[in-house]
């Protein structure tokens, strides 16, 4: 399986710049043919549509915002959600004994 072109969107204030800066990359380094898949996907006519919403002169319906996300394989995920992730990976990455394959930590 291939690992996604671009991590996941978080929904935090504070990670808002990285949101639009990914989406922003992702609209700018496509290829041909994903730029048709996101022109379909939003329902746009033209490659204008592109750059209007690159040149900040038109946005991103809510209405699409899910399926020029879709294309690129990105999801709006929830902060807690993401830091449940981080947490469990902390903790089994810190598990010698699940690495050593001796059941779980804390077992005796």
């Amino acid at each position: 399986m291939n690992a996604p072109e671009f991590p996941i969107l978080r929904s935090s204030s504070d990670a808002q710049p990285q949101n639009e800066t990914l989406l922003r990359k992702a609209l700018t380094t496509m290829s041909k043919a994903k730029r048709a898949e996101v022109m379909q996907a939003a329902g746009w006519k033209d490659e204008s549509s592109i750059t209007q919403v690159l040149n900040g002169n038109a946005g991103i319906k809510l209405e699409q915002l899910d399926a020029v996300l879709g294309a690129f394989g990105m999801a709006i995920v929830e902060q807690w959600y993401m830091d449940y992730l981080a947490r469990g990976n902390a903790i089994g990455a810190s598990c010698c004994r699940a690495r050593l394959s001796q059941g779980t930590c804390g077992a005796h």
